[in-house]
């Protein structure tokens, strides 16, 4: 594992809701691309972090609540989803807040069940998704949507990560998509290569822990890196791939990590640092 984050172990006595209450964060879900069978033309619902619009109307269809990213999120709307844990909920309003406010953007957030997306073969749950589209709600002030599949959350925190590490992770890279779109290079940096989005948005989720740091330099981070590690694996020697390897997943971040921790730079000199990175 790379330096900066091997060196920042994590402190396995810090607790799940001083974690959280940080709003730490560094990385992505591997998503992989995925078709529907059956009677009808196959439609693909994901490609990447993204969800497609035949996807997105899909989704429209469940009515899932979403809300802005505003204090309160769970813990005032008891009706939505929430982590079944008052002052988790709490905890992660606030997190959402610091991403949001660091990247200067307000997308509608909520979860959703991944188990409505069905394949005969290979339901959608198996894949664990979150994404983001540059698609907006009608919910006033938001620009943009993330979606977090109810299934991974309580893998996340059950499984690997009760600390809530991972969770925000996530939930940072696909901001880091939702920036991509506001500041008008989504297009760009897909053109050709989807990839290079996701690396770009890996870089700037470490871009976010770097900043994290400077503010807490008691802050450690290896979860993260496990999480960059174990996502990265699925990539690893498919030819079409959306998402970098272990190796090129966890690079990115230490990349975005080094320009905010050690260079000390603000959010404009990042994206430009982030599109440099990709180029």
């Amino acid at each position: 594992m790379n330096s900066a984050f091997n060196s920042d172990c994590l402190d396995l006595s810090t607790t799940r809701r001083g974690l959280l209450r940080t709003g730490c964060c560094v990385v992505c879900s591997a998503l992989a691309p995925k078709l529907t069978t059956g009677a009808h033309a196959a439609a693909r619902y994901f490609d990447g972090c993204f969800i497609t619009p035949e996807g997105y109307r899909e989704f429209l269809s469940q009515r899932e609540e979403m809300h802005p990213i505003v204090d309160g999120l769970f813990a005032r709307n008891r009706h939505f989803r929430t982590t079944g844990d008052a002052s988790i909920d709490r905890d992660l309003d606030r997190a959402l807040g610091v991403v949001a406010d660091l990247f200067s953007v307000k997308p509608a957030f909520g979860f959703y069940d991944p188990a409505k997306f069905q394949d005969s073969d290979e339901p959608e749950s198996l894949n664990m998704n979150a994404w983001a589209t540059q698609e907006s709600t009608d919910i006033p002030g938001t620009r943009g949507t993330v979606a977090f599949g109810w299934d991974l959350f309580r893998k996340e925190f059950y499984e690997y990560d009760n600390s809530g590490m991972t969770i925000m992770a996530i939930i940072a890279h696909e901001f880091g998509h939702i920036l991509q779109g506001t500041h008008g290079y989504l297009s760009r940096i897909r053109t050709g290569n989807p990839q290079k989005s996701e690396i770009n948005a890996d870089f700037l989720a470490g871009y976010f822990l770097g900043t994290r740091k400077r503010q807490n330099a008691a802050l450690q981070f290896r979860k993260a890196g496990e999480l960059f590690i174990r996502l990265g694996r699925s990539s690893e020697g498919k030819p079409k791939r959306t998402h970098g390897n272990s190796q090129e997943r966890l690079d990115a971040a230490e990349a975005g990590f080094r320009v905010a921790y050690v260079e000390k730079r603000g959010l404009d000199d990042a994206i430009r640092a982030g599109l440099e990175y990709v180029s």
